[in-house]
């Protein structure tokens, strides 16, 4: 290691001892912190050892649920912006914020729903601009709705194609319902959709296949998760969502969703009046 990245571990090291301190503070486990702030209590736990960076935003969400007065973020700048390419390997990647406010999957309930990706700017996770035929919506939902009710032992150990057009094909109809109507029944069957997609690029990877086009569709449903969350002002969890599809879409090469995800961090850092971070995020472009 030469002497910038032994300074930059060091630094890490000094963000990890001072995030101890103000969790025990708190009186927070690693585990209640990380339900908090969007992360697993793994990610906190090897945050504060000094084994791994910050990702993304953490700093921030940090601060506020632990009413550090901006100190960890303090610490945290000039460290630069986390590598949005975590390795498929890594056991924080599948991981999803722990927000969750339905059983099931409501309908976008609005009439769009394209016969052939891609659509509206949203290319097949799988195939691309090559032109994909989507299934009917009924069979799509049917199928949603029974994986969801049957929970992750049951879902597939591939990408099923009809399945993940037809999850691409949802995004623009949640996206348009959204633009009527923010109502907490959306909002949370995105959430659900989410998990559900995370669950089952995991069992891929698990299967040793590659997980990229599920978190490449995931990464999509986050950025809508995260901008509706920050219009209901919880812009904490907001930038939990936009964290997580920052990783997925840098793990699946996905740039144009790269882009989109830092102009939606610059978005939620200026209405926090923090123009610093907004410049950062910004620059990551």
């Amino acid at each position: 290691m030469d002497a910038e990245g032994a300074g930059a571990a060091r630094s890490w090291v000094e963000f990890g001892r001072e995030l101890r301190w103000w969790r025990r503070a708190a009186g927070l486990t690693q585990s209640q912190l990380g339900q908090r702030v969007g992360y697993h209590h793994s990610v906190i736990s090897r945050v504060e050892s000094g084994l791994r960076e910050a990702p993304a935003g953490l700093a921030r969400r940090l601060d506020d649920v632990l009413a550090t007065n901006g100190a960890l973020a303090a610490l945290g700048a000039g460290r630069g912006l986390r590598d949005a390419a975590a390795p498929a390997g890594d056991p924080t990647l599948f991981a999803a914020p722990g927000v969750l406010t339905a059983d099931g999957v409501t309908p976008p309930g609005v009439p769009v729903w394209p016969t052939r990706l891609p659509y509206a700017g949203i290319a097949c996770p799988l195939h691309g601009d090559v032109g994909c035929a989507v299934p009917a919506p009924g069979d799509v939902l049917t199928t949603i709705a029974r994986l969801v009710r049957r929970g992750p032992a049951e879902l597939p150990t591939e990408p099923v194609t009809d399945l993940v057009h037809g999850l691409a094909a949802l995004l623009p109809g949640y996206t348009q319902a959204t633009m009527e109507q923010v109502s907490t029944d959306i909002v949370g069957s995105i959430e659900r959709i989410l998990h559900l997609v995370t669950s089952w690029a995991e069992a891929v990877h698990a299967a040793g296949r590659p997980p990229q086009s599920l978190l490449r569709l995931a990464a999509g449903y986050a950025q809508l998760a995260g901008r509706l969350r920050m219009q209901r002002g919880q812009n904490a969890v907001g930038m939990a969502w936009f964290g997580h599809g920052l990783r997925w879409a840098g793990v699946s090469a996905d740039p144009v969703a790269q882009a989109t995800l830092y102009s939606d961090f610059c978005t939620l850092t200026r209405l926090d009046r923090d123009g610093a971070s907004s410049l950062r995020y910004a620059r990551a472009r």
